[in-house]
């Protein structure tokens, strides 16, 4: 029997959705990919730390923040200085 392309699909399906079942239900696999991922979570959450005590650090070192300038005066100036 020829395999058509939709039958090759659902077998990749079927394939991926029974992989994924031994791997969650599975108990050592499943103790496997619980360690898996709670090692990237653990290096997200440092990540974000860090990232979050960078951003303190640059912010307590930041030098004060002046008031702003005053606007300049409105009016057009002239050669000599004076205003129109």
């Amino acid at each position: 029997m020829p395999c058509t392309a939709t039958s090759r699909r659902a077998r990749v399906q079927r394939l991926v959705v029974n992989a994924e079942d031994v791997a969650f239900n599975d108990p050592p696999a499943g103790a496997a990919e619980q360690m898996i991922l709670n090692r990237h979570l653990q290096r997200l959450l440092r990540h974000a730390r860090l990232s979050a005590f960078q951003r303190f650090i640059q912010q307590a070192r930041a030098p004060p923040v002046s008031p702003p300038r005053p606007a300049a005066p409105r009016g057009r100036a002239r050669a000599g200085g004076r205003a129109a």
